[in-house]
């Protein structure tokens, strides 16, 4: 199998660059973007797009097994485990390459807060049942990241 695209990367305008490259008998088109051991690298380097891929994929992961972690016979740090070790891997995937911006930040911590709020339902008070708020969440991942013995 051959290579029949590829990027160039230069200090030209992105109009200004050829569409095609041919090098003998062996014609290349030229891309603004391609993927990569299952990472989108593209020309301007902007992050945004791998992270909403990452956060996608993370959301298939998590519909994958949310019976799992809707279940009441599931207890809260099996849910945990299963969200650090099926879920965060996948949307983490190649972030150590990742500059965030506050944009993707705010997009990878609602995704979190989502997850974490399934997990740990809703807080009744007087009577009233309301939705967790992020310092809860917070505390709540402490507790069970180091659960007290």
């Amino acid at each position: 199998m051959r290579k029949t695209k590829i990027m160039l990367l230069g200090k030209k305008p992105l109009d200004q660059r050829k569409s095609r490259l041919e090098i003998g008998p062996y014609n290349f088109q030229v891309v603004r973007s391609f993927t990569y051991l299952g990472s989108i690298i593209n020309e301007n380097q902007d992050e945004e797009e791998e992270v909403k891929s990452r956060i996608a994929a993370g959301n298939r992961a998590y519909f994958s097994i949310v019976k799992l972690i809707k279940s009441r016979l599931v207890i809260r740090t099996t849910k945990f485990t299963l969200y650090k070790t099926l879920i965060s891997p996948v949307v983490t995937y190649g972030g150590e390459t990742w500059t965030l911006s506050n944009k993707s930040i705010n997009l990878l911590d609602r995704l979190e807060g989502a997850i974490l709020r399934r997990i740990l339902g809703p807080v009744c008070e007087n009577g009233n049942w309301r939705r967790r708020k992020n310092s809860e969440l917070l505390g709540s991942i402490r507790n069970v990241a180091s659960p007290r013995t």
